[in-house]
């Protein structure tokens, strides 16, 4: 995962943008490579890190928070069942809101069509 040669230099560089090392000139993974990586060998500070991740997004997002902890509780209470995707007519969906004010007004996609509709 580091420059076999220069390894602080390529850690101290490995968000720049650049696509290999600055000294020796070794290829680096790709950011998702290193998270996973990193998370793997670093158990303990990647949960609290997760933690505090979604701790900020509770925070910052606090009707989505909301919105979504009523689908999950109308699921769990059969209020609302899951239905195949819209577009695709897959069977693994995700709810999507089209206004969080409307909590269980809600869309089903399978992952790529929800992540398309938030692009």
């Amino acid at each position: 995962m580091s420059c076999k040669v220069y390894d602080k230099v390529w850690q101290r560089h490995w968000f720049n943008g650049l696509s290999h090392c600055i000294r020796c000139g070794e290829s680096k993974k790709t950011h998702s490579e290193y998270t996973a990586y990193w998370d793997k060998n670093n158990p303990v500070k990647a949960k609290e890190n997760n933690r505090k991740c979604q701790e900020r997004w509770r925070k910052k997002n606090p009707l989505k928070e909301k919105a979504h902890a009523e689908v999950k509780k109308a699921l769990r209470s059969g209020l609302i069942r899951k239905k195949r995707c819209h577009v695709c007519d897959t069977q693994f969906t995700e709810a999507h809101h089209r206004d969080y004010n409307y909590p269980l007004d809600v869309v089903w996609l399978c992952k790529k069509h929800h992540w398309e509709r938030h692009c």
